[in-house]
């Protein structure tokens, strides 16, 4: 009985100190939460700034996105210190609670030793206090570093998120060179959070090695989603795109990647030298390399640059203009005579000679049997095209001969003030 009350006290204490962990974190977690989100938004809006710095610069921005960056800032640290202020506060009761408890166990201990009745005598005691003292220490040392638990637990959280939304891909057997066949089957693609309005509804097309594909439409009609789809970047959200019968998003990629050439919108060369990019940084083929050099005419700029070749570009050397970075592009993605081609405005940064290169370029590809599918607004394009699909808000409005397509779109074009009528 007389050691119960010793335990009925210790039991006690430990019943409040878990009602004190349980108030920390109901009170604190959504704070800690917050001001993660805030943090982390601060700090996009930074390397935003730093990425775009000549355009805010020269467009007189900088003081605007600076009091934005700002707001952002204090958001955070009003947060975060206003989660430390309880946490605090939480821990120092905490602590209280310890050191009080460890006082009322030691004096029940000496009261019932002095009366005789604590067994073992002073020993007891002495047992009684340390155990007291001990048994809430990790409740306290979690309340101290109950931050540092909450943003591991929400990283944990992100981090989890994230591999489920990218599984590692499924191994498959090795798979023969593509031969340039593209076939795609009923295609949609919406986004993960709004699936009800799909970027693209529906597409259904059929490419054979040599073939010339024109893709065409206003802006955000889904031509650049089209083009990730063909190359394999996205999953679909139904439909398959299908190289030689395979799915393209499922074939391995470090298998696919010599038949498939690729040049996205924007124009991501890496730091390395130029023959580097150019080679997507394998071992250097210099026949395959002469090649594509040969192709597009880059042997007279290339010779203006004192180390050739072997020029660095990317964060740590030369910065090129946006004509001689679509040239490198271009080369990459025709690099190793790849069985597809995929072009996302390729001629968006040349100019009027570079152009005529790029269409005779595209007329060898053609003769070599590598199916090339462009996104392109100009009509130059369609004296090289074989076939035209017309995007209109993720629809396949035409789809057929180039001057087929035309001829259709002014046909409706002139009856559409009749029918209006």
């Amino acid at each position: 009985m007389i050691h119960s009350s010793l335990g009925y006290l210790a039991l006690l204490g430990l019943v409040i100190q878990t009602v004190i962990t349980v108030l920390n974190q109901w009170r604190v977690q959504p704070l800690l939460q917050e001001a993660n989100q805030f943090a982390l938004a601060a700090q996009q809006a930074y390397g935003n700034i730093q990425q775009h710095a000549e355009v805010v610069s020269a467009m007189g921005m900088q003081t605007r996105l600076e009091q934005r960056w700002q707001q952002q800032q204090q958001a955070f640290l009003a947060q975060q210190a206003q989660a430390s202020d309880i946490a605090g506060k939480y821990a120092a009761y905490a602590k209280m609670l310890q050191v009080s408890q460890a006082s009322l166990v030691l004096g029940l201990a000496c009261y019932l030793l002095i009366n005789q009745s604590l067994a073992n005598g002073a020993a007891m005691m002495i047992v009684a206090s340390i155990l007291a003292a001990r048994v809430l220490a990790p409740f306290s040392q979690v309340l101290g570093q109950w931050r540092t638990l909450a943003l591991a637990w929400q990283a944990y959280a992100r981090l989890d998120e994230l591999l489920a939304q990218h599984p590692l891909p499924a191994s498959a057997m090795a798979l023969p060179r593509a031969t340039g066949a593209i076939t795609v089957e009923n295609l949609s693609y919406a986004l993960t959070d709004n699936p009800r309005e799909p970027l693209l509804r529906n597409l259904n097309f059929q490419l054979t090695p040599g073939e010339v594909l024109l893709v065409t439409g206003p802006s955000a009609s889904g031509k650049t989603t089209l083009t990730r789809l063909l190359v394999g970047l996205l999953p679909t959200s139904t439909g398959k795109v299908r190289f030689d019968g395979v799915d393209a998003y499922r074939w391995d990629k470090a298998e696919l990647g010599p038949s498939l050439g690729y040049l996205p919108q924007e124009i991501e060369l890496l730091d390395g030298s130029i023959a580097d990019n150019i080679c997507r940084f394998g071992d250097l083929d210099a026949s395959k390399l002469a090649n594509v050099i040969h192709l597009l005419q880059m042997q007279p700029w290339l010779d203006s640059l004192p180390d050739g070749l072997n020029t660095r570009i990317g964060s740590a050397g030369l910065r090129l203009p946006g004509g001689r970075r679509q040239l490198i592009g271009l080369a990459r993605a025709f690099y190793g005579e790849p069985a597809i081609v995929v072009l996302d405005e390729p001629n968006a940064n040349l100019d009027e000679a570079s152009e005529q290169v790029l269409l005779q370029a595209v007329l060898t590809l053609k003769s070599r049997k590598t199916t090339v599918v462009i996104v392109s607004h100009l009509q130059n394009v369609m004296q090289v095209a074989d076939s035209m699909l017309l995007l209109v808000r993720g629809q396949m409005l035409r789809y057929g001969k180039p001057q087929e397509v035309l001829a259709s779109l002014q046909q409706t074009s002139a009856q559409a003030p009749g029918r209006a009528a």
